[in-house]
């Protein structure tokens, strides 16, 4: 009796007071156990508020409903259908939706929609994929910031290459610890690029000047990036440099001199087609000759190949020394003996490389000093004042 007196005052109640009415219709169907006829009575009478003209009657049925798993399947789905501000608390609570539902909402939603099922307690990775492929920058970056979403790989890949772009969405993708490589390098270089760009406008630079000094930072970028990785991800990167048409010869030269040996071992074994303990294996014990044929079947230059080979003999004696444990001073220590070889050299022909090295030592160098300023202690104000 109190349910019929309920639903057939409802229309002549003021907005307030029909939203708290359809409220409790609402929670009564979940939480009062009601008999067959009177959960039939409330749920017809319900499927009919959602044509109230009110967004706030509606909203308050969306509201009482949102979190539960018994909720009537009709009313979850006509009311994931209305108006934003009404269907909000279905698309971000509700567990009756399906993941097909969830999927065909992001198809057909705006971006508030997408954003909204984004934020879920939990993503499954159909949908995730779904809002990767096609979901708003605002519904990504929210899904990348949900701690319960199931992200494939690939689902990153996608929204890398259709936001990268974008500064938000770089610093969001960038924060992942365990983000893939190759995603990684490639946010990196639109960063690059976006740099580059922001310069050339300005006119800061000529366009020679500005393709050398990023040309330059690039390969640091790059190396430092290795440095940061497992030998995995490490051949991962230079699988990843070979696909993108980025695994160039200067590259390679760099990865030499610096005695990053992982790159220069996994970037010859691409470009030659030799297994990689072939390639480590000629590395570590191959005569010149040996390294010259691997080098000339990489596309390696006859102009930079004895720098190379020059490089891996003094990393040779250098591992024989046991002083190879510490990167950072492996590569100071790779780029003097290396220098010491060419000063003996005539001028001709070791002046281009001399060049070269000394900026791979002034690199070096910059960052030693770097490091050692972030190692010590903040002054006190007395020394300052002193």
């Amino acid at each position: 009796m109190f349910i019929e007196r309920a639903i057939a005052r409802l229309d002549e109640l003021p907005v307030p007071r029909r939203a708290l009415a359809v409220n409790a219709l609402a929670r009564s169907l979940v939480h009062s156990g009601l008999s067959v006829e009177d959960y039939s009575r409330v749920e017809h009478a319900l499927i009919r508020v959602l044509d109230d003209p009110s967004d706030i009657v509606r909203h308050a049925v969306s509201t009482a409903l949102a979190g539960e798993e018994t909720a009537p399947r009709s009313l979850v789905h006509l009311l994931a259908n209305d108006r934003f501000f009404v269907a909000a608390p279905i698309l971000k609570h509700s567990p009756v939706l399906t993941c097909a539902q969830l999927v065909d909402l992001v198809a057909l939603g705006g971006e508030d929609v997408q954003a909204a099922i984004a934020a879920r307690p939990w993503v499954s990775v159909s949908v995730a994929a779904a809002i990767g492929e096609i979901g708003g920058l605002e519904a990504c970056l929210a899904l990348l910031s949900n701690a319960n979403a199931d992200i494939l790989e690939d689902t990153l890949r996608r929204i890398a290459s259709r936001f990268g772009k974008n500064a938000r969405m770089r610093e969001t993708l960038l924060a992942w610890s365990d983000l893939p490589i190759d995603i990684r390098h490639d946010l990196m270089t639109d960063v690059a690029e976006a740099l580059r760009g922001l310069v050339a406008g300005r006119n800061w630079m000529g366009e020679k000047r500005i393709d050398a000094v990023f040309g330059d930072a690039t390969e640091k970028a790059v190396l430092k990036l290795f440095e940061e990785q497992s030998p995995e991800n490490a051949v991962a990167l230079v699988r990843h440099l070979y696909d993108t048409d980025r695994l160039t010869p200067k590259l390679l030269v760099r990865a030499a001199v610096t005695g990053n040996i992982i790159v220069l071992e996994a970037g010859l074994s691409v470009l030659s087609g030799q297994p990689q303990s072939r390639v480590f294996g000629m590395l570590m014990h191959g005569s010149a000759g040996t390294l010259k044929a691997l080098l000339k079947r990489a596309g390696v230059g006859n102009s930079v190949a004895p720098l190379i080979v020059t490089s891996i003999e003094v990393y040779r004696q250098l591992v024989r020394e046991t002083l190879t444990d510490d990167y950072r001073k492996l590569r100071r220590t790779m780029i003097e003996r290396v220098m010491t070889r060419y000063e003996t050299m005539p001028e001709a022909e070791a002046d281009r490389i001399l060049a070269l090295l000394h900026r791979y030592a002034a690199d070096a160098a910059r960052d030693e000093a770097r490091r050692a300023g972030h190692a010590l202690p903040a002054p006190s104000r007395l020394q300052i004042a002193a």
